[in-house]
């Protein structure tokens, strides 16, 4: 809006300074949407990454307890009194998941932490989840999203620092088993070994080792390995509790992820929220408001119209944002599957170099080809969308000239409505005439006569000459007088 004086309708420079804090105050609330929005999404993204690596770990431990515990892989006999031992009743309860008191256990020191960041963890999420009216202070608002961005910020650090621990924690497990399947593979040849030896003294045959020396040559070295009880039921005990550790760290990835939907789901109510608001504050402006030039109100229909196109916009936002998370992550996981095989590359030889050469040759071809691929679609895309702005211009050129084809239409039907109604009046009054007429030469029958006729047209004919006398007459009487008053 300009000043009083090109206003028309009275306006003044106060309503020019509202409507400008209003426009003000709705570009602050458009960029305080956007900010929101963008959390949203970081959250989102950041909660999809740590569920997923968090799930990915404990499918791992799985994996990897089910390989070291699973029964019947490697069936072998051993001593008979260990049938009863009390390391097989933490075989049962291990692979039950039943719960095991042994004395001397030392406490996790990663599930400590775990549990002990948890409550942090939370209070960083306790955001209030209050409604943001527009007349809010936009200050108070930045403050309370900063303060929201460290706290999300924060409780990604913390994720991180507890999936480091989680893989090293897995390494540690990995190196554990692998000792326990070297041990128990000694341990399984010195029962065979033992079992053998019975067997043959029980049949008075010497017994010699397998590379055909004596007990008492030198070279025969009996391993000192003695799996005891004690040993056993350590070693069971660690199992299932690294199999306990799993489960809780599953329990707690799954409720992290609860509340980090939680949080989500209160963050898109608070966007849905704000959107609600600075819809409904833009819609009372644009009633508000009024054109220049005529000073009327902006209709309803047109501020209908821009609202679903905005509606339109913002869906299509929030379509390319969704995809764009699907392919960063899928980009993330390629990006990790690479540095994998570029890790297993060091144990290949040059055969596999070459195999991997002519792959990524074709591989290389197929890129090339579906990069040609898009840029033929990219021109197609640029041809169509010209095409389409050429027409969205005619349709407003051919709208425009049959808007005002229709209003001279419209005007040309009212000129021939008067135009009919004056038709009628002049018919009506030439019939009356007419009527009037037929009864006047009814009445009057000298109205035919020929000699009165042509009298009246001669009287008639003598009367404008003496008026044109009597006028010039007047004319030189004028004169006179004017000239007498000169004089």
């Amino acid at each position: 809006m300009s000043s009083s004086t090109d206003i028309p309708g009275g306006q003044s420079e106060d309503d020019h300074t509202q409507s400008r804090e209003e426009a003000q105050q709705v570009n602050q609330l458009e960029n305080d949407v956007r900010g929101a929005e963008t959390e949203v999404d970081q959250e989102q993204e950041t909660m999809v990454e740590a569920s997923g690596e968090a799930r990915e770990e404990v499918e791992d431990y799985e994996v990897i307890d089910s390989e070291d515990c699973q029964p019947g892989e490697e069936s072998f006999e051993g001593p008979p009194e260990a049938a009863e031992s009390p390391g097989d009743q933490l075989v049962e309860a291990a692979f039950k998941g039943e719960a095991i008191d042994v004395e001397g256990t030392a406490a996790d020191p990663f599930t400590e932490d775990i549990n002990g960041n948890e409550k942090e963890i939370k209070d960083a999420d306790a955001v209030p989840s209050d409604a943001i009216s527009p007349s809010q202070n936009s200050d108070r608002l930045k403050v309370r999203q900063q303060q929201e961005l460290v706290a999300l910020t924060e409780q990604r650090n913390r994720l991180e620092d507890m999936l480091r621990q989680a893989r090293a924690r897995k390494e540690r497990l990995l190196k554990d088993r692998d000792a326990v399947e070297a041990r128990t593979a000694q341990w399984i040849d010195l029962e065979k070994k033992k079992n053998r030896r019975g067997a043959e003294c029980s049949v008075g045959k010497p017994w010699y080792s397998e590379e055909g020396e004596k007990p008492g040559e030198e070279g025969v070295a009996e391993p000192d390995i003695k799996v005891t009880d004690h040993k056993y039921i350590t070693l069971l005990h660690s199992v299932h509790s690294a199999r306990l550790g799993l489960r809780e760290q599953e329990d707690r990835s799954t409720k992290a992820v609860d509340d980090l939907r939680a949080v989500l789901e209160d963050k898109k109510a608070k966007v849905a929220e704000c959107r609600d608001a600075l819809r409904e504050f833009k819609r009372q402006v644009a009633r508000n408001s009024e054109y220049v030039r005529s000073g009327k109100k902006i209709p309803l229909k047109v501020i209908q119209e821009v609202e679903d196109f905005e509606l339109d916009k913002n869906s299509e936002v929030e379509e390319a944002r969704e995809t764009h998370i699907t392919l960063k992550n899928r980009l993330t996981k390629l990006e990790e599957e690479l540095r994998k095989k570029d890790q297993l590359a060091e144990g290949l030889h040059l055969i596999d170099f070459e195999q991997l050469k002519i792959e990524n040759q074709t591989l290389s071809e197929k890129i090339e080809e579906r990069q040609e691929q898009v840029q033929r679609l990219k021109k197609k895309t640029v041809t169509t969308i010209q095409v389409l702005a050429h027409m969205r211009e005619k349709m407003q050129f051919l709208e425009k000239r049959g808007e005002i084809i229709h209003s001279s239409l419209a005007e040309l039907d009212k000129e021939l409505v008067g135009q009919r109604d004056l038709i009628a009046k002049t018919k009506h009054d030439r019939d009356e005439y007419r009527t009037e007429n037929d009864r006047l030469r009814e009445q009057a029958g000298i109205v035919d006569s020929t000699l009165i006729t042509k009298d009246h047209e001669n009287r008639k004919g003598r009367v404008a000459e003496l008026k044109e006398i009597v006028a010039a007459l007047h004319g030189n009487h004028e004169r006179l007088l004017n000239y007498v008053a000169k004089r």
